[in-house]
């Protein structure tokens, strides 16, 4: 298990981390030493459980899938949509037929492949060889690209995915626009449009900015909910830095954990179950998951699968930062160290990929904040402020593209982390002396000082 080091120890690192070179600064410790929790920390075999449908810990928000955020995981599954003969009988042409020809010939569809096919409820569709036209009761015929198509009429039924904590989908098609991405259709809840460089469906609806992040997370990543009106840590640190965060997240899930009314981080991006934005957003971040642990696959598969997610996302948003993490811990609990395991494989394959990465291994421990959590892992919502600091500093480090992602950057989590050394300033380097020098990485000096535990 993790334990402070003596002053030989501490010696010892501070100058490992010189010869490395390395410069970082205090993360947001609060002032003050206090005697350990009052109350020992739930066990990890509670914390798998309830991330699977066992019961909530009391004060602990996060689990649920259901929370008012911009974007949340989807239900349907676009790879199921059914051959577009047995969708519906074949009409006889008409009126309608007409009218969806004529549309065709002005967007320069081509020549239909498909006779019209009636949908119900006064919805019909016809296919052709470059587009769809679909015609939507009350609004006459509505061109949209086949992609488009396919992802609003999934297995017979609208598309779903949860938004502002219910079951919607986008509803009626209203018009199309022509846009440089190609067909873009707006629906009751929004606009879509086919990216032919990512071969996703996205959100039109809003263009992302440098003021957004696209965040993705499970239980630790939450907005508003219950009792909790802040936010959890990862949310607040990230807002504190003055940035809008548009979520996909859910109670877990992971890169290859899933739920029955959530996706897993492969299949949302990967997959399209999720709706990204267009846009060009500050930054990317994709918090690492312990619901992966628990999924029976091996770790080579996990990794494997969050090499693919971050390959799509810079597919989708070549212009922004992407920011991936490892699993926040406590290092005095042997059941947790399987966490550090695999967050270490997240840092190797940041490097691999030339991603930012973020550590928070073992800031449980490291910040003296065990008796802050509902259960192993998770902080009880009237304590979600503990970490918002070192996160919201931590993140800022990682905008600017200072990150640790070789050996000094697992000696820097393994020895006290942030809360020890600070956060870094600059770039972990490959280092071909071995003094230090004005040309190292620098780290600011640190306090000591660790969170106060609460009092009971």
């Amino acid at each position: 298990m993790y334990r402070p080091l003596s002053h030989r120890g501490t010696a010892l690192a501070a100058s490992l981390i010189c010869l490395a070179g390395v410069l970082t600064a205090p993360a947001g410790a609060a002032p003050g030493t206090t005697p350990p929790p009052t109350e020992a920390p739930v066990a990890e075999s509670q914390q798998s459980t309830t991330a699977y449908g066992a019961p909530v810990p009391d004060g602990v928000s996060g689990y649920t899938e259901s929370q008012p955020e911009e974007y949340i995981a989807p239900k349907t599954d676009p790879s199921s949509v059914p051959a577009p003969e047995k969708l519906a009988t074949v009409a006889a042409a008409g009126p309608i037929e007409q009218a969806l020809d004529a549309s065709a010939r002005d967007w320069g569809f081509g020549t239909p492949t498909t006779g019209i096919i009636g949908l119900g409820n006064g919805y019909w569709v016809k296919f052709y060889q470059y587009g769809t036209e679909v015609y939507s009761p009350g609004r006459g015929a509505v061109p949209m690209s086949n992609e488009v198509y396919r992802q609003w009429w999934v297995a017979g039924k609208f598309h779903t995915q949860m938004i502002d904590g219910q079951n919607l989908n986008w509803g009626q098609p209203l018009y199309s626009t022509r846009t440089a991405s190609g067909v873009q259709t707006t629906f009751n809840r929004g606009s879509f449009v086919y990216d032919g460089r990512s071969q996703l469906v996205r959100s039109a609806s809003r263009a992302l900015t440098n003021k957004d992040v696209v965040v993705i997370g499970d239980s630790q990543v939450w907005e508003t909910t219950g009792t909790a009106t802040g936010g959890s840590w990862v949310f607040r640190g990230i807002k504190a830095n003055g940035l809008n965060s548009v979520l996909f997240r859910c109670g877990g899930v992971g890169y290859l954990a899933e739920r029955s009314t959530c996706s897993s981080y492969t299949s949302g991006v990967i997959g399209n179950k999720w709706d990204l934005p267009v846009g060009n957003p500050r930054a990317i971040y994709v918090h690492g998951s312990g619901n992966d642990l628990w999924t029976g696959k091996p770790y080579d598969e996990t990794v494997n699968a969050a090499s693919q997610v971050i390959d799509k996302l810079r597919q989708a948003y070549p212009g922004s930062q992407i920011i991936i993490t490892d699993l926040v811990a406590n290092g005095n609990n042997p059941n947790l160290r399987n966490r550090g395991v695999l967050g270490d494989r997240y840092r190797t394959l940041a490097a691999q990929k030339g991603v930012t990465f973020m550590s928070y291994k073992w800031w449980v421990s490291d910040y003296n904040a065990a008796g802050y959590l509902g259960d192993s892992v998770h902080f009880r919502d009237e304590y979600q402020s503990v970490l918002a600091g070192p996160m919201r500093d931590s993140f800022g480090a990682a905008l600017r593209g200072n990150t640790l992602k070789g050996a000094v950057g697992t000696l820097h989590a393994n020895t006290g982390g942030t809360a020890k050394y600070g956060y870094p300033l600059n770039n972990e380097t490959p280092r071909s002396t071995a003094a230090c020098t004005s040309a190292s990485p620098r780290i600011t000096p640190s306090t000591g000082r660790r969170i106060p535990a609460p009092t009971r």
